[in-house]
């Protein structure tokens, strides 16, 4: 059986943290529809999932949901949509007063989401999860396709020991999964930073800066304690942004 892995990571949940941080209260008076986006960002973003399907078993599932296959192509756990089946990117999951077009359009314009709506693969009539996108693709097709635009590779038996050194690890392993939550948290609260100081390093070294950012590290090892300190948090924000040339 063959596995397969994304060729660049995604920003989604950068940007929908950002989103939120930015405008999203201003814009949605409904105290329901912001409580339930927060949730979905922490369910997204501080939960780890146990495996449901994903490039390195996607062979064993012969159809995949429109929605599994977004999440699939933006690095984020497919059993949060088993666990939540009134996620919906199309409508409002919360209610009709909920204006949150903005929100949903941080998943809905990533590139990996505007390609797949616009490819030629034939749908397959399903409908576990939400309402407006309630179809399956074949998944022989979707690997295919994903292959062919790029959005992946195929892992063979030299870059299966390299996912370790990716620049956000591995994500179904907690340090990898720790290392992506701290990185993507640190890259946020740095592009949110107004203050006067301008080096990541000096941002980071900033005592209240990196007390706030603190509240939202998780520890580096799953039975630790101990949460990055501003050396290691420079490091990961390298590494986000210079990823290996292939």
């Amino acid at each position: 059986m063959n596995e397969y892995k994304l060729t660049e990571p995604s920003a989604v949940l950068a940007e929908l943290n950002e989103a939120i941080e930015d405008d999203f209260f201003s814009v949605i008076q409904s105290k329901g529809c912001i409580k339930y986006w927060g949730d979905v960002l922490d369910n997204l973003t501080e939960s780890q999932y146990s495996e449901y399907i994903s490039w390195s078993n996607i062979e064993k599932f012969e159809s995949i949901h429109y929605l599994e296959a977004i999440f699939l192509l933006l690095g984020l756990p497919t059993r949060f949509l088993l666990e939540h089946k009134e996620f919906d990117l199309y409508n409002s999951p919360y209610s009709k007063d909920c204006s949150d077009d903005g929100i949903r359009g941080v998943f809905t314009n990533t590139i990996e989401c505007q390609a797949l709506e616009r490819s030629h693969q034939d749908w397959i009539s399903d409908e576990p999860y939400g309402g407006s996108r309630g179809n399956n693709f074949d998944v022989s097709s979707f690997i295919e396709w994903s292959l062919k635009k790029g959005f992946t590779e195929k892992i063979n038996n030299t870059n299966k020991n390299e996912l370790s050194d990716s620049p956000l690890g591995r994500y179904n392993d907690y340090r990898g999964w720790a290392k992506v939550h701290n990185t993507i948290s640190t890259v946020v609260a740095l592009e949110l930073y107004e203050g006067k100081l301008k080096s990541t390093s000096s941002i980071l070294k900033d005592n209240n800066f990196y007390k706030k950012l603190s509240e939202k590290l998780v520890p580096k090892e799953r039975d630790g304690k101990d949460k990055p300190q501003p050396k290691t948090l420079k490091n990961y924000v390298s590494e986000y942004n210079n990823p290996p040339k292939k």
